[in-house]
């Protein structure tokens, strides 16, 4: 076998006896020798098997944020965008009205009154790939906003100490803001009639002659030739209900007695604490007794030196 570049190459020799049977011997050689070869050769070329996918594809994502969504007519806001899983993090900016740089700096366009422009990112690695921010456009003068939209109040019948609940009234827009605000009905009071953004107004229920029930009421703020009404819900609820227990006993069976003692339990028979003494009466009202609770009275009888007598009959009382 003779060598090429250190590779086997086929030759062919005449051997004596079966000379076709020695070639066809020979060539099966040769054939397989060039089979290895090849086989060698597209090693070489794929650099040992190993394969590489591309970074970009059905991977990428893209975000894209800013630091407040609202912006004043002609002002500019600077806008970001993050592009994962590619080496190719540019993005290209759009928009729906206004104009944007390459750089995400969007400039707001000329308004009359608040509308919203929706920023899009979109992945120069993959443009099927894109985020988009929403903004809120207002005009270049001053633009009332008041937060939160509603109240709500939840009130016993009775109660006196209230806590007040705050409206946040701010300036969305650029200058100045003054506002005026007033309230709707008479139970319902605000910290100030008038006052300058930013101002946080205290809004306080008076459940003063109302019953049970509920109500509602507007507190309306008025500036920069716009209103907000906010409705305010009440709910009116009665108040624990305080039971008491009144007694009362004869003292013509005790016609020596000074004064009384009133004992009580929660068990049957036995086991009575002092609820009071002394008593100069015959009468005696509990009121330290809690719904859905038995109790159970006796009441003994104390003559001028201090001799009590037995208990009187037990008497049971079932607090509803």
């Amino acid at each position: 076998m003779a060598q090429i570049n250190g590779l086997p190459v086929p030759v062919t020799f005449l051997l004596p006896g079966n000379g076709s049977s020695s070639r066809r011997k020979l060539f099966l050689g040769s054939l397989l020798t060039c089979v290895m070869f090849s086989c060698l050769i597209l090693l070489a070329s794929c650099g040992g098997g190993g394969s590489s996918t591309s970074s970009t594809g059905s991977r990428v994502s893209v975000s894209a944020s800013t630091s407040n969504a609202i912006i004043v007519s002609g002002k500019t806001r600077q806008l970001t965008a993050t592009v994962s899983n590619s080496p190719n993090t540019a993005v290209t900016w759009t928009t729906t009205a206004g104009t944007v740089s390459a750089s995400g700096l969007f400039t707001a366009p000329s308004v009359n009154s608040a509308i919203q422009v929706n920023v899009t990112a979109t992945s120069q690695a993959d443009s099927s790939k894109s985020a988009s921010v929403t903004l809120t456009v207002n005009p270049a003068g001053a633009v009332l906003a008041v937060s939160p939209a509603s109240l709500s109040f939840s009130r016993q019948v009775g109660t006196t100490k209230l806590t007040p609940a705050s409206l946040s009234i701010t300036n969305a827009g650029a200058g100045t803001l003054t506002f005026t605000g007033v309230s709707d009905q008479s139970w319902l009071t605000l910290s100030a009639g008038s006052g300058t953004a930013p101002f946080t107004l205290e809004v306080s229920p008076s459940v003063s002659g109302l019953k049970v029930g509920s109500y509602t009421g507007h507190v309306t703020v008025t500036g920069a030739s716009g209103t907000k009404a906010v409705p305010v819900a009440l709910a009116v609820t009665a108040g624990p209900v305080q039971h008491s227990v009144s007694l009362s006993w004869k003292d013509n069976t005790a016609p020596n007695a000074a004064s009384y003692s009133m004992y009580r339990s929660t068990i049957s028979g036995g086991y009575y604490g002092l609820l009071a003494k002394p008593i100069t009466g015959i009468t005696y009202n509990d009121q330290s007794v809690l719904s859905g609770t038995v109790y159970y009275y006796v009441v003994t009888a104390v003559d001028s030196a201090g001799q009590e007598s037995p208990h009187s009959t037990e008497v049971r009382v079932a607090i509803p």
